[in-house]
Protein backbone atom coordinates (compact mmCIF):
# COMPACT_ATOMS: atom_id res chain seq x y z
CA UNK A 1 0.00 0.00 0.00
CA UNK A 2 2.93 2.23 0.57
CA UNK A 3 2.21 3.39 3.59
CA UNK A 4 1.34 2.00 6.99
CA UNK A 5 -2.07 0.58 8.36
CA UNK A 6 -3.38 0.01 12.20
CA UNK A 7 -6.35 -1.30 12.97
CA UNK A 8 -7.68 -1.89 16.18
CA UNK A 9 -11.47 -3.76 16.63
CA UNK A 10 -13.23 -4.35 19.58
CA UNK A 11 -15.87 -7.28 19.34
CA UNK A 12 -17.34 -9.62 21.32
CA UNK A 13 -15.76 -12.23 19.80
CA UNK A 14 -12.02 -12.62 18.18
CA UNK A 15 -14.22 -14.03 14.93
CA UNK A 16 -15.76 -11.18 14.72
CA UNK A 17 -12.80 -8.75 14.86
CA UNK A 18 -11.00 -11.00 11.95
CA UNK A 19 -14.14 -10.49 10.00
CA UNK A 20 -14.68 -7.32 10.70
CA UNK A 21 -10.39 -6.95 9.59
CA UNK A 22 -11.78 -8.60 6.17
CA UNK A 23 -13.96 -5.97 5.77
CA UNK A 24 -12.02 -3.26 6.28
CA UNK A 25 -9.17 -4.79 3.75
CA UNK A 26 -11.75 -5.17 1.80
CA UNK A 27 -12.58 -1.71 1.27
CA UNK A 28 -9.02 -0.26 0.79
CA UNK A 29 -7.84 -2.64 -1.89
CA UNK A 30 -11.76 -1.89 -3.23
CA UNK A 31 -11.35 1.75 -3.06
CA UNK A 32 -7.71 1.71 -4.39
CA UNK A 33 -8.47 0.60 -7.71
CA UNK A 34 -10.82 3.60 -8.32
CA UNK A 35 -8.33 6.40 -6.39
CA UNK A 36 -4.89 5.65 -6.93
CA UNK A 37 -2.84 8.37 -8.71
CA UNK A 38 -0.14 5.94 -9.17
CA UNK A 39 -1.59 2.61 -10.93
CA UNK A 40 -2.51 3.73 -14.37
CA UNK A 41 -5.64 0.81 -14.00
CA UNK A 42 -7.22 3.19 -11.81
CA UNK A 43 -10.82 4.30 -11.97
CA UNK A 44 -9.10 8.04 -11.58
CA UNK A 45 -6.10 7.47 -13.78
CA UNK A 46 -8.27 6.30 -16.46
CA UNK A 47 -10.66 9.15 -16.14
CA UNK A 48 -7.81 11.98 -16.11
CA UNK A 49 -6.12 10.22 -19.02
CA UNK A 50 -9.36 11.60 -21.37
CA UNK A 51 -8.33 14.17 -23.34
CA UNK A 52 -10.53 17.40 -22.82
CA UNK A 53 -13.01 17.68 -25.01
CA UNK A 54 -14.05 14.08 -25.27
CA UNK A 55 -17.46 14.43 -23.32
CA UNK A 56 -18.66 13.68 -20.07
CA UNK A 57 -17.79 10.45 -18.35
CA UNK A 58 -20.00 7.83 -16.49
CA UNK A 59 -18.33 7.22 -13.43
CA UNK A 60 -18.48 5.10 -10.29
CA UNK A 61 -20.49 7.40 -6.88
CA UNK A 62 -16.88 6.97 -5.00
CA UNK A 63 -14.97 9.09 -7.44
CA UNK A 64 -18.29 11.30 -8.17
CA UNK A 65 -18.66 12.48 -4.71
CA UNK A 66 -14.81 12.43 -4.20
CA UNK A 67 -14.88 15.36 -6.99
CA UNK A 68 -17.86 16.84 -5.99
CA UNK A 69 -16.32 17.27 -2.63
CA UNK A 70 -13.24 19.17 -3.97
CA UNK A 71 -15.34 21.23 -5.54
CA UNK A 72 -16.72 22.22 -2.02
CA UNK A 73 -13.56 23.03 -0.67
CA UNK A 74 -12.26 24.62 -3.39
CA UNK A 75 -14.88 27.11 -3.07
CA UNK A 76 -14.99 27.24 1.03
CA UNK A 77 -11.55 27.72 0.97
CA UNK A 78 -10.93 30.61 -1.92
CA UNK A 79 -9.10 28.43 -3.58
CA UNK A 80 -6.27 27.55 -1.18
CA UNK A 81 -7.62 23.77 -1.76
CA UNK A 82 -7.14 22.87 -5.17
CA UNK A 83 -6.68 19.62 -6.86
CA UNK A 84 -4.74 21.65 -9.94
CA UNK A 85 -2.14 21.96 -7.89
CA UNK A 86 -0.47 18.71 -9.11
CA UNK A 87 0.97 20.96 -11.86
CA UNK A 88 3.37 22.62 -9.25
CA UNK A 89 3.90 19.56 -7.58
CA UNK A 90 5.38 18.07 -11.37
CA UNK A 91 7.18 21.40 -11.90
CA UNK A 92 8.90 21.71 -8.65
CA UNK A 93 10.04 18.14 -8.49
CA UNK A 94 11.49 18.32 -11.99
CA UNK A 95 13.35 21.22 -11.19
CA UNK A 96 14.79 20.07 -7.59
CA UNK A 97 16.37 17.55 -9.80
CA UNK A 98 18.17 20.21 -11.53
CA UNK A 99 18.73 21.83 -8.51
CA UNK A 100 17.11 24.68 -8.96
CA UNK A 101 13.71 26.35 -8.06
CA UNK A 102 11.37 27.29 -11.06
CA UNK A 103 11.97 30.64 -12.60
CA UNK A 104 9.20 33.52 -12.91
CA UNK A 105 8.23 32.62 -16.37
CA UNK A 106 8.02 28.56 -15.26
CA UNK A 107 5.71 29.15 -12.61
CA UNK A 108 4.01 31.78 -14.63
CA UNK A 109 3.07 29.14 -17.57
CA UNK A 110 2.42 26.30 -14.99
CA UNK A 111 -1.02 28.99 -13.29
CA UNK A 112 -2.36 29.92 -16.40
CA UNK A 113 -2.74 25.75 -17.08
CA UNK A 114 -4.07 25.93 -13.31
CA UNK A 115 -6.39 28.86 -14.41
CA UNK A 116 -8.61 26.59 -16.79
CA UNK A 117 -11.29 24.86 -15.47
CA UNK A 118 -10.66 21.03 -14.30
CA UNK A 119 -13.76 19.29 -14.96
CA UNK A 120 -17.43 19.82 -15.42
CA UNK A 121 -19.88 17.50 -12.92
CA UNK A 122 -23.63 16.67 -13.58
CA UNK A 123 -25.37 14.88 -10.69
CA UNK A 124 -27.79 14.06 -12.54
CA UNK A 125 -25.93 11.65 -14.80
CA UNK A 126 -23.35 10.98 -12.58
CA UNK A 127 -20.60 12.34 -15.21
CA UNK A 128 -17.50 13.80 -14.95
CA UNK A 129 -16.25 15.95 -17.67
CA UNK A 130 -12.62 16.34 -18.41
CA UNK A 131 -12.36 20.23 -19.40
CA UNK A 132 -8.24 21.16 -19.60
CA UNK A 133 -5.56 18.90 -19.91
CA UNK A 134 -3.48 19.90 -16.74
CA UNK A 135 -2.93 16.71 -14.38
CA UNK A 136 -4.78 16.17 -11.43
CA UNK A 137 -4.11 15.15 -8.30
CA UNK A 138 -6.87 13.68 -4.87
CA UNK A 139 -4.23 13.23 -2.38
CA UNK A 140 -5.02 15.78 -0.04
CA UNK A 141 -8.38 14.26 0.20
CA UNK A 142 -9.23 10.41 -1.22
CA UNK A 143 -7.06 8.79 1.33
CA UNK A 144 -9.24 10.02 4.14
CA UNK A 145 -12.45 9.19 2.07
CA UNK A 146 -11.27 5.72 1.90
CA UNK A 147 -10.63 5.26 5.32
CA UNK A 148 -13.72 6.59 6.50
CA UNK A 149 -15.34 3.98 3.90
CA UNK A 150 -13.29 1.57 5.26
CA UNK A 151 -14.14 2.07 8.47
CA UNK A 152 -17.79 2.13 8.21
CA UNK A 153 -17.22 -1.04 6.54
CA UNK A 154 -15.69 -2.85 9.46
CA UNK A 155 -18.68 -1.47 12.17
CA UNK A 156 -21.24 -3.01 9.39
CA UNK A 157 -21.18 -6.39 10.46
CA UNK A 158 -23.57 -6.39 13.02
CA UNK A 159 -23.90 -5.83 16.76
CA UNK A 160 -20.54 -7.87 17.92
CA UNK A 161 -18.53 -5.22 16.27
CA UNK A 162 -18.86 -2.09 18.80
CA UNK A 163 -15.88 -0.39 17.91
CA UNK A 164 -12.72 0.40 15.60
CA UNK A 165 -9.73 2.52 15.27
CA UNK A 166 -8.40 3.09 11.78
CA UNK A 167 -5.24 4.65 10.94
CA UNK A 168 -3.59 5.19 7.86
CA UNK A 169 -0.37 6.76 7.13
CA UNK A 170 -2.04 9.17 9.96
CA UNK A 171 -5.51 9.41 8.73
CA UNK A 172 -7.15 8.41 11.90
CA UNK A 173 -10.73 7.30 12.20
CA UNK A 174 -12.32 6.16 15.25
CA UNK A 175 -15.74 4.75 15.52
CA UNK A 176 -18.24 3.22 18.23
CA UNK A 177 -17.05 2.91 21.81
CA UNK A 178 -13.13 2.90 21.67
CA UNK A 179 -11.70 6.19 22.26
CA UNK A 180 -8.40 7.70 20.62
CA UNK A 181 -5.21 10.05 21.82
CA UNK A 182 -4.00 12.43 19.65
CA UNK A 183 -0.34 14.05 20.28
CA UNK A 184 0.68 16.66 18.85
CA UNK A 185 4.73 17.03 19.12
CA UNK A 186 6.48 20.44 19.09
CA UNK A 187 6.61 22.05 16.11
CA UNK A 188 9.78 23.80 15.62
CA UNK A 189 13.25 22.66 17.32
CA UNK A 190 13.88 19.51 18.39
CA UNK A 191 10.71 17.54 18.28
CA UNK A 192 12.34 14.85 20.29
CA UNK A 193 13.11 17.33 23.14
CA UNK A 194 11.31 20.41 22.53
CA UNK A 195 8.64 21.98 24.85
CA UNK A 196 4.87 21.46 25.59
CA UNK A 197 2.84 19.47 23.55
CA UNK A 198 -1.24 18.89 23.19
CA UNK A 199 -2.75 15.40 23.64
CA UNK A 200 -6.59 15.36 23.11
CA UNK A 201 -9.29 12.67 22.95
CA UNK A 202 -11.32 12.01 20.10
CA UNK A 203 -14.21 9.93 20.07
CA UNK A 204 -16.56 9.06 16.62
CA UNK A 205 -14.41 11.69 14.82
CA UNK A 206 -11.79 11.61 12.11
CA UNK A 207 -8.57 13.25 12.33
CA UNK A 208 -6.02 14.39 9.60
CA UNK A 209 -2.62 16.44 9.82
CA UNK A 210 -0.73 17.79 7.03
CA UNK A 211 2.93 19.76 7.29
CA UNK A 212 6.00 19.90 5.95
CA UNK A 213 8.36 17.74 8.61
CA UNK A 214 8.89 14.70 6.56
CA UNK A 215 7.79 15.88 2.90
CA UNK A 216 9.02 18.60 0.30
CA UNK A 217 12.35 19.64 -1.46
CA UNK A 218 15.72 20.86 -0.43
CA UNK A 219 17.56 22.96 -3.16
CA UNK A 220 20.46 24.69 -2.37
CA UNK A 221 20.54 24.16 1.12
CA UNK A 222 16.92 25.61 1.57
CA UNK A 223 13.82 23.82 2.22
CA UNK A 224 10.81 23.96 0.68
CA UNK A 225 7.20 22.34 1.08
CA UNK A 226 5.65 19.84 -0.96
CA UNK A 227 1.80 22.34 -0.06
CA UNK A 228 1.63 25.06 -2.86
CA UNK A 229 -0.65 27.43 -2.56
CA UNK A 230 -2.59 27.15 -6.27
CA UNK A 231 -2.83 30.96 -5.69
CA UNK A 232 0.58 31.91 -5.81
CA UNK A 233 2.20 28.81 -7.13
CA UNK A 234 4.74 29.24 -4.71
CA UNK A 235 5.58 26.27 -1.87
CA UNK A 236 3.18 27.29 1.69
CA UNK A 237 5.87 29.04 3.57
CA UNK A 238 3.52 30.13 6.62
CA UNK A 239 2.41 27.24 8.52
CA UNK A 240 4.46 24.28 9.63
CA UNK A 241 1.83 21.84 10.48
CA UNK A 242 -2.19 21.49 10.64
CA UNK A 243 -4.44 19.13 12.76
CA UNK A 244 -8.20 19.15 11.58
CA UNK A 245 -10.92 16.77 13.46
CA UNK A 246 -13.98 16.65 11.72
CA UNK A 247 -16.60 14.15 11.36
CA UNK A 248 -16.07 13.36 7.64
CA UNK A 249 -12.79 12.08 7.18
CA UNK A 250 -12.38 13.76 3.60
CA UNK A 251 -13.14 17.01 5.01
CA UNK A 252 -10.41 16.62 7.30
CA UNK A 253 -7.72 15.60 5.06
CA UNK A 254 -9.11 18.52 2.73
CA UNK A 255 -8.96 21.33 5.68
CA UNK A 256 -5.58 19.80 6.80
CA UNK A 257 -4.11 20.55 3.50
CA UNK A 258 -5.66 23.87 3.39
CA UNK A 259 -4.97 25.21 7.00
CA UNK A 260 -1.25 24.83 5.39
CA UNK A 261 -1.86 27.24 2.51
CA UNK A 262 -4.31 29.79 4.68
CA UNK A 263 -3.36 32.60 7.07
CA UNK A 264 -3.45 30.60 10.57
CA UNK A 265 -6.23 32.95 11.59
CA UNK A 266 -8.35 32.41 8.79
CA UNK A 267 -8.03 28.56 8.68
CA UNK A 268 -9.26 28.78 12.47
CA UNK A 269 -12.05 30.85 11.34
CA UNK A 270 -12.90 28.65 8.52
CA UNK A 271 -12.69 25.33 10.74
CA UNK A 272 -14.75 26.69 13.14
CA UNK A 273 -17.56 27.27 10.54
CA UNK A 274 -17.47 23.48 10.15
CA UNK A 275 -20.38 21.85 12.63
CA UNK A 276 -17.78 19.04 14.46
CA UNK A 277 -14.74 20.39 13.41
CA UNK A 278 -11.77 21.71 15.56
CA UNK A 279 -8.05 22.35 14.35
CA UNK A 280 -4.76 23.15 15.81
CA UNK A 281 -2.83 25.52 13.16
CA UNK A 282 1.23 26.01 13.93
CA UNK A 283 3.10 28.92 12.14
CA UNK A 284 6.46 28.81 10.74
CA UNK A 285 7.56 31.31 13.78
CA UNK A 286 5.94 28.52 16.54
CA UNK A 287 3.29 29.93 17.25
CA UNK A 288 0.37 27.98 18.26
CA UNK A 289 -3.90 28.93 16.97
CA UNK A 290 -6.78 26.68 17.87
CA UNK A 291 -9.86 26.59 18.08
CA UNK A 292 -12.13 27.18 20.94
CA UNK A 293 -13.76 24.07 20.72
CA UNK A 294 -10.29 21.78 20.73
CA UNK A 295 -10.21 21.12 25.13
CA UNK A 296 -7.10 19.46 25.65
CA UNK A 297 -6.66 16.51 27.59
CA UNK A 298 -3.37 17.20 28.94
CA UNK A 299 -0.52 19.85 28.15
CA UNK A 300 2.68 18.76 28.67
CA UNK A 301 5.28 16.00 26.87
CA UNK A 302 3.53 14.32 23.42
CA UNK A 303 1.93 11.19 24.53
CA UNK A 304 3.06 9.50 21.37
CA UNK A 305 4.60 10.77 18.14
CA UNK A 306 4.77 9.31 14.70
CA UNK A 307 7.19 6.77 14.01
CA UNK A 308 9.89 6.86 11.40
CA UNK A 309 13.20 9.27 10.96
CA UNK A 310 13.02 12.64 12.64
CA UNK A 311 13.73 15.61 9.97
CA UNK A 312 17.02 17.13 9.94
CA UNK A 313 16.87 20.69 12.00
CA UNK A 314 15.86 23.49 9.79
CA UNK A 315 13.19 21.75 7.82
CA UNK A 316 10.44 22.55 10.10
CA UNK A 317 9.03 19.50 12.34
CA UNK A 318 5.51 19.65 12.14
CA UNK A 319 2.47 18.34 14.51
CA UNK A 320 2.69 14.82 14.38
CA UNK A 321 -0.58 12.80 15.07
CA UNK A 322 -0.49 9.12 16.14
CA UNK A 323 -3.71 7.43 16.75
CA UNK A 324 -4.03 4.90 19.60
CA UNK A 325 -6.20 3.51 22.15
CA UNK A 326 -6.77 4.91 25.26
CA UNK A 327 -6.15 2.81 28.34
CA UNK A 328 -8.83 2.12 29.84
CA UNK A 329 -8.08 3.70 33.14
CA UNK A 330 -7.81 7.00 31.44
CA UNK A 331 -10.87 6.73 30.01
CA UNK A 332 -12.95 5.59 32.82
CA UNK A 333 -11.36 6.02 36.08
CA UNK A 334 -14.63 4.66 38.10
CA UNK A 335 -15.96 2.62 35.50
CA UNK A 336 -16.13 -1.82 36.75
CA UNK A 337 -15.24 -3.92 34.20
CA UNK A 338 -17.94 -5.21 31.31
CA UNK A 339 -18.65 -1.37 31.01
CA UNK A 340 -16.93 0.96 28.52
CA UNK A 341 -13.50 1.59 29.45
CA UNK A 342 -13.50 -1.66 31.11
CA UNK A 343 -11.31 -4.91 29.75
CA UNK A 344 -11.30 -4.87 25.86
CA UNK A 345 -12.74 -7.78 24.46
CA UNK A 346 -10.96 -9.45 21.83
CA UNK A 347 -9.03 -7.16 19.00
CA UNK A 348 -7.43 -7.25 15.91
CA UNK A 349 -4.37 -5.29 14.90
CA UNK A 350 -3.33 -5.08 10.78
CA UNK A 351 -0.95 -3.80 9.67
CA UNK A 352 0.16 -3.86 5.56
CA UNK A 353 3.51 -3.58 4.10
CA UNK A 354 4.75 -2.01 0.97
CA UNK A 355 4.81 -3.50 -2.70
CA UNK A 356 0.72 -3.85 -2.11
CA UNK A 357 -0.22 -0.76 -4.26
CA UNK A 358 -0.83 2.58 -2.61
CA UNK A 359 -3.52 4.23 -0.45
CA UNK A 360 -4.17 7.71 -2.66
CA UNK A 361 -2.22 10.15 -0.69
CA UNK A 362 -0.07 7.95 1.42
Amino acid sequence: MGTSLELIVRAERAEEARRAEGRVLAAIDRLSRVFSGYDPSSEFSRWQAARSGSGPVKVSPELFEVLARCDHWAARTAGAFDPRVEALSRLWSSRAAEGRTPDARETADVKAVMGRPAWRLDAEGRTAERLSDGPLTLNAIAKGYVVGVAAEAGMAGGKGVTGLLLNVGGDLVVRGDLAGTIGIAPAVGDSESGGPSLTVEVRDKAVATSGNARRGYRIDGRWYSHIFDPRSGEPAAGVVSATVIADRPLDADALATALNVLPPADGVRLVESVPGADCLVVAKDGRVSRSRGLAPVREGRAAARRGGRRPPRGEGVGAAVVGRPVPAQDRFRDQPPGRPGGPLPPAVRGRLGRGQGRVPGA
